[in-house]
């Protein structure tokens, strides 16, 4: 039993060990791509990198990023001496400015680790022309660097060289617009060699001064005051004239009391009886009480139309000014 026990934890060392020997470790990513150039990336291989194969390596999907993520790269290993590195490249331009990829490496155990891009801006235009390179001069040490990297790359196929950069493609130049076409009477002057002289209309008044709005704003708002300086004269005017015409229906109403006053002694008989009034009295009373209300149904329709007039008035005055002021 002792001895079991023992043996236990050997075993587990055991089993554990060969899979913590095949890993790896991921060091930080070198993004080498601006902004609308495809994915060029090289990641170094800090541990385990021996005996490695460019396909464990991948791009896995990101379904709760908040970046766009990139999914698709070719997986590259480049071996210099002791330093091993991945380089990945894409296929499609990078049209965002913060990218997401998450790399997976499945050699011996599975390693995830998500990394954040941001690249560069986009090159102008007179960095994206390029001079063209210079012409190699031929030499033994040159053909002897040629021999080597062949015998490399035989050597390890699956650690194959970066590929180059490629380099930006220059932008399109606009198309040239079509000119319009002269009028006949243009021509004909150039035709004919003469000089003319066209008078157009005068060109519009400038509107440098930006007190302009505000003096034609006190020039409308000076005209509706006037307009309702007017309107309150004529309203004025119309109250006289109501007020002379009560005087005139009270002139009356006396005038024809004192009549009848008069003519009541004359016409009284020697009896003492009364005397009924008279058809004259009647109808002359009956008159005044039509001129009386005739009167005032006049100037009540005549002051309400006034009224209504200017009520009108301001409004139309506000709204003006309010779609001035908006």
């Amino acid at each position: 039993m002792i001895v079991s026990r023992l043996l236990r934890p050997i075993l587990l060392s055991a089993a554990i060990l060969p899979g913590a020997a095949s890993a790896i470790g991921l060091g930080e990513i070198n993004l080498h791509s601006h902004i609308g150039e495809a994915l060029r990336a090289d990641i170094p291989i800090i541990a385990g990198g021996e005996n490695l194969d460019a396909a464990c390596f991948s791009l896995d999907p990101v379904p709760e990023a908040d970046f766009p993520v990139i999914r698709a790269a070719r997986p590259r290993l480049v071996r210099n001496g002791q330093d091993v590195r991945l380089i990945l490249i894409g296929s499609r331009p990078i049209s965002e400015p913060v990218v997401l990829i998450r790399l997976r490496a499945a050699c011996g155990m599975d390693i995830k680790r998500d990394y954040v891009l941001l690249p560069a801006p986009p090159l102008a235009r007179s960095s994206q022309i390029e001079p063209p390179p210079a012409a190699a001069e031929p030499g033994k040490p040159r053909r002897a660097e040629a021999a080597g990297n062949a015998r490399a790359s035989l050597s390890n196929a699956d650690l194959q060289p970066a590929e180059k950069p490629r380099r930006p493609r220059a932008a399109p130049r606009p198309a040239p617009q079509p000119r319009k076409p002269l009028p006949r009477e243009t021509l004909a002057s150039l035709a004919d060699g003469q000089d003319r002289i066209v008078l157009g209309a005068a060109p519009p008044r400038g509107t440098s001064d930006p007190l302009a709005p505000l003096h034609e704003l006190d020039e409308r708002l000076l005209k509706m005051e006037t307009t309702l300086h007017i309107l309150n004269e004529e309203v004025d005017k119309l109250g006289k004239v109501a007020a002379l015409g009560a005087e005139s229906r009270a002139m009356r109403e006396k005038l024809q009391e004192f009549q009848a006053q008069q003519a009541v002694p004359a016409a009284l008989p020697a009896t003492p009886a009364a005397v009924p009034p008279t058809l004259a009295d009647t109808r002359s009373s009956a008159n005044a009480w039509l001129e009386l209300l005739f009167g005032l149904l006049l100037g009540g329709s005549v002051s309400a139309g006034v009224a209504h007039l200017v009520s009108r008035h301001q409004d139309n005055a506000r709204r003006a000014k309010h779609r001035r002021q908006s």
